[in-house]
């Protein structure tokens, strides 16, 4: 008889719970952190529990629902690359020839080594 080995197939996965994947798993629990933080807020104001549950719930549903759709639309590093596109420059503007010239330099002395 010949060892048996277990094989773990799921190590290099993305995490996921739900549906959700990586960091939306993150945000979805700062919301649910923070309608709870919220509700406690309003109910020690001395607001009713109903109004409460209701002024939280409306914005929380619409914030969930909006962490859903950017989990189905950007994936699991879509949303870090978006925001790595913006703050690319569009443009880059040369003043003068002399950083040009340097970049050529130092060209040459690379391919020559």
């Amino acid at each position: 008889m010949g060892r048996t080995f277990k094989i773990n197939k799921g190590v290099n996965a993305p995490m996921e719970f739900q549906g959700l994947k990586a960091q939306y798993i993150l945000y979805m629990g700062l919301l649910l952190l923070s309608m709870l933080f919220a509700l406690v807020l309003m109910y020690l104001v001395g607001l009713n529990f109903i109004l409460s549950l209701i002024l939280i719930g409306a914005p929380g549903a619409f914030g969930a629902w909006k962490i859903m759709e950017m989990n189905k639309t950007y994936g699991e590093n879509g949303l870090m690359k978006l925001s790595a596109r913006k703050r690319l420059p569009r443009v880059i503007r040369f003043r003068d020839r002399v950083f040009v010239k340097r970049l050529k330099t130092l060209n040459k002395l690379n391919h020559v080594q």
